[in-house]
């Protein structure tokens, strides 16, 4: 896999080509090349961390920092430092029960070879399930 895949968010200030893997990380970064804020983060292991607003430094130092585990599955009330590990978590342990039947209509939808609604109204009406 190339970089540029793997790492999709460049930096765009000249002479620089850092790259990173979400487009927050390149924010904190590009606020290195600007410096115009006061959010950066005061512990020494991060070097060069900055926020564009006092929320998001609080955010940080609460989940890198204190370690918390502010976000709460509601159905096994595992928790979790950030929103993004919360919704992988629902998707793939907790998924909804729309999500689950769609993607068992799809497969079996798939064997069948069945490809658009046509092709199943069709087997319905030659009589075949």
């Amino acid at each position: 896999m190339e970089e540029s895949e793997e790492k999709p968010f460049k930096c765009g200030y000249p002479d620089c080509n850092k790259r990173y893997k979400k487009k927050q990380h390149l924010k904190s970064h590009f606020m290195k090349h600007i410096s115009t804020t006061n959010f950066k983060c005061p512990y020494p292991e991060c070097v060069d961390e900055y926020y564009f607003d006092s929320s998001a430094l609080k955010r940080h130092i609460r989940v890198h920092h204190a370690f918390e585990k502010p976000y709460e599955c509601k159905i096994c009330h595992r928790r979790f430092r950030g929103t993004d590990h919360l919704k992988y978590h629902m998707t793939h342990l907790h998924p909804a029960p729309d999500e689950k039947n769609h993607r068992n209509e799809r497969k079996i939808n798939s064997e069948l070879g069945i490809t658009s609604k046509s092709d199943l109204d069709n087997r319905s009406l030659l009589g075949k399930s």
